[in-house]
């Protein structure tokens, strides 16, 4: 699956706007003009698809997108576990 990435840099915060100077990355579904729905980012984080996104539908985009990928979490738990 190919992912396109656009950076939107912020201007310096405006306190009516409320933004902090940084950028923003928008995912965008590569062959349909949209976004990518939750489950699709859920998809490409290595979420399993029986895996239930809990709470407001507009918190799922932040749940996904603060998460370690899954398999990468396994990498990591496998590694420690030689250690242990």
């Amino acid at each position: 699956m190919i992912v396109i990435c656009i950076f939107i840099q912020h201007r310096q915060e405006d306190s009516h706007q409320g933004r902090q100077q940084g950028y923003s990355l928008i995912l965008i579904h590569p062959w349909e003009a949209r976004g990518l729905s939750p489950r699709e980012a859920a998809r490409i984080q290595t979420f399993p698809d029986d895996f239930i996104l809990k709470g407001a539908q507009n918190s799922w985009y932040a749940q996904v997108g603060n998460a370690v990928p899954v398999k990468f979490a396994e990498v990591i738990g496998r590694s420690i576990m030689k250690f242990l």
